[in-house]
């Protein structure tokens, strides 16, 4: 799944003015597949190794699998993904998909390209919509990727 399959990707511009980072907003947006289970795990997995991302458990224990993403001993585990050299989304083993994104780390448009490509290759492969939304607060939903349509939708954090 690329970027130039979908609609309304939003822009490095749309991101931070979306989550107010350049007036001092939040700078970890979190990241959720609405209505994930455990079961979406080896579908995730599948997805980053597609696109090529480094996958690696952040404690150094060998690379993930998918039956070590299905453990629930792993829960709250930290799973580090590198889409692209210089960036790196942090994911947590667990009973549902969560992820995390360092704003700070997105410099150009070719890493903000990568974000949403994992972004709308998890809601694809899970066939689930996946959100970011201001850290802390998964309530304020700021960017929506919806994979019956395959759209984004881009709105504004509260906290900007």
């Amino acid at each position: 799944m690329h970027t130039d399959d979908v609609d309304g990707a939003p822009s490095l511009a749309d991101f931070q003015a979306a989550f107010g980072y350049a007036t001092g907003g939040g700078a970890l947006p979190d990241g959720q597949v609405l209505g994930s289970s455990r079961a979406d795990w080896p579908a995730v997995l599948a997805v980053l190794e597609g696109l090529g991302a480094s996958v690696m458990w952040s404690d150094g224990a060998a690379g993930a699998t998918a039956s070590s993403l299905l453990d629930p001993t792993r829960d709250g585990a930290v799973l580090a993904v590198q889409p692209f050299p210089g960036m790196r989304l942090n994911f947590f083993a667990g009973p549902e998909i969560l992820f995390d994104v360092d704003l700070r780390e997105l410099v150009s448009e070719k890493a903000v390209g990568r974000v949403l490509d994992v972004i709308a290759g998890i809601g694809v492969a899970c066939a689930k919509p996946v959100i970011l939304s201001s850290e802390g607060d998964r309530d304020d939903v700021v960017i929506r990727y919806d994979p019956s349509t395959r759209r984004f939708t881009v709105g504004h954090s509260a906290y900007r």
